[in-house]
């Protein structure tokens, strides 16, 4: 391929990345947020109001950015947005080296498509964030291990630490990687040198030392993912589950790039490509996290989160494998990555554009995230209008019995006013926060719960409480039905913590 035809692809690749940015920046405002993604942004802004501890990246991106763009939808989103960005670069490096700017270029392209990486760009979580880490640390190591260049394994460290204190499942990645230090010939001395020791320090520094600047934070293992109580039972295959899990991830990451997928991990260990450290590289990074958890139902409930990063190297892989007719990874896409590119784009487009306008007349079904992020401006517009209501306007205090809606209506009352949850008895620092911080007791409250139990455990906290009104949602469908949300606004009158 001439060098003419690389630099175009190289530019071709820089503008579909750019202009993909705007469309998700763009995206990211256009639709409410959900119920977890408002309980991340109050967290950030009042680290003790949330009841959880959160990523201290994630509480840090969230400050930032609503600190220079305001509490809007856009801002909020921003990190999620950009932190794929990111990751579609590194895959874009990641490929460019490992094969040519012919291939990165369709890496960019099918990245773009998959509607798993566009749910993590357009729906915060630490995961979102997560994926930039991942796709970092698979590129400098990548060079590390041909060159043992130590600024590259310093990169690696670098970019390792940050991951594990969005997720504790950035710990798979290493177990992946020695796998590579382990199975591939040419990778082998790797560990004689001191690169991948010193990453390893600098990586723990990097992780400590957030650690201990940021108070509040606790650290998630691996194993409180998980269910401990059964995980035994859960360590055990399960069929059901795994064709449930098979299901998602074909919805996820579309058919026939999953099929690709499999397609190219089955490659990527024949003989024919034994010989090449990169295809083995990408294989052993991607191929061993999709069988442990298709195989364990350890993972059960969070298939979307953790098999997001699963795809990072796969996508190069199957890019690096099946986008050229020719052994040199320069020649002409064949029909199959043409099918499988076009039929991404054509499921994912409908799905994303249904969820962030709902009315659109796409016969897409209603989904669970659609769901739960719509209705909660007009619940912020009638709770303002209650709180005028109340004996003492400016003394009354805005709460829940759940964290999430309580962040909810923080955000969309007007003056982003702080709400509280008031389930202090199993949330770390609730009755610290609720005694000493806000010093509630005597106050009168205004709440909003989504049933009438929660009735009863306010009575718990209140002198009186009076059940003043009852909200339903309506949120439409594309198959003319409605699904009904009801909420209750309560007054309580006289805090108190028993």
């Amino acid at each position: 391929m001439s060098v003419s035809r690389e630099w175009n692809s190289l530019k071709a690749a820089w503008v579909i990345l750019l202009l993909f940015l705007a469309v998700r920046v763009f995206l990211s405002g256009q639709f409410l947020l959900t119920p977890e993604e408002a309980n991340y942004w109050q967290a950030s802004q009042y680290p003790l109001s949330s009841g959880e501890d959160h990523s201290p990246v994630l509480n840090g991106a969230i400050r930032l950015s609503t600190a220079l763009f305001g509490n809007t939808e856009t801002a909020v989103r921003l990190p999620a947005v950009l932190a794929l960005t990111l990751a579609a670069i590194y895959m874009t490096l990641l490929a460019a080296n490992m094969f040519s700017w012919h291939t990165a270029l369709h890496v960019t392209l099918i990245s773009q498509s998959i509607l798993q990486l566009n749910v993590a760009a357009l729906v915060l979580s630490p995961y979102s964030l997560l994926l930039p880490c991942w796709a970092a640390v698979c590129y400098h190591s990548s060079q590390a291990m041909h060159d043992n260049r130590i600024e590259q394994w310093l990169f690696a460290g670098f970019w390792f630490g940050v991951g594990l204190l969005c997720q504790s499942s950035m710990i798979l990645l290493l177990l992946c990687l020695i796998l590579c230090f382990v199975l591939i010939r040419p990778f082998r001395t790797c560990l004689l040198y001191a690169g991948p020791w010193l990453a390893i320090l600098l990586s723990l520094g990097v992780f400590l030392s957030i650690a201990i600047l940021h108070e509040n934070i606790s650290l998630p293992t691996l194993a409180g993912r998980m269910n401990l109580r059964h995980l035994a039972r859960d360590l055990i295959p399960d069929v059901s589950y795994s064709l449930g899990f098979m299901l998602d991830q074909l919805v996820l990451i579309t058919p026939f790039v999953l099929l690709l997928i499999l397609a190219a991990w089955l490659n990527g260990g024949s003989k024919r490509h034994l010989c090449r450290p990169d295809v083995q590289f990408l294989t052993y990074t991607s191929f061993p996290l999709f069988l442990l958890y298709l195989v364990f139902p350890v993972f059960d409930g969070n298939h979307a989160s953790w098999s997001t990063t699963t795809y990072i190297t796969a996508i190069v892989l199957i890019a690096g494998l099946h986008s050229s007719t020719r052994s040199s990874f320069k020649g002409s896409p064949n029909r199959r990555w043409i099918f499988a590119l076009v039929t991404a784009y054509c499921i994912t487009v409908p799905l994303v554009l249904k969820t962030v306008y709902p009315h659109l007349p796409i016969p897409v079904e209603i989904n669970q995230l659609q769901l739960e992020a719509s209705g909660w401006d007009l619940l912020g517009k009638e709770m303002e209008h209650s709180v005028r209501l109340m004996p003492s306007p400016e003394e009354t205090f805005i709460f829940s019995m759940e964290p999430r809606i309580a962040s909810e209506l923080a955000f969309y009352m007007p003056g982003n006013p702080r709400a509280v949850s008031l389930d202090y008895r199993t949330r770390k620092h609730r009755r610290d926060f609720l005694e000493k911080e806000l010093l509630l007791a005597g106050q009168d409250g205004l709440g909003l719960v989504s049933t009438t139990a929660a009735l009863d455990q306010a009575e718990l906290l209140f002198n009186r409480v009076e059940l003043e009104r009852e909200l339903t949602l309506y949120t439409h469908g594309s198959d003319n039905a409605d699904r009904k949300r009801t909420f209750y606004v309560i007054r309580g009158f006289g805090f108190h913590i028993r």
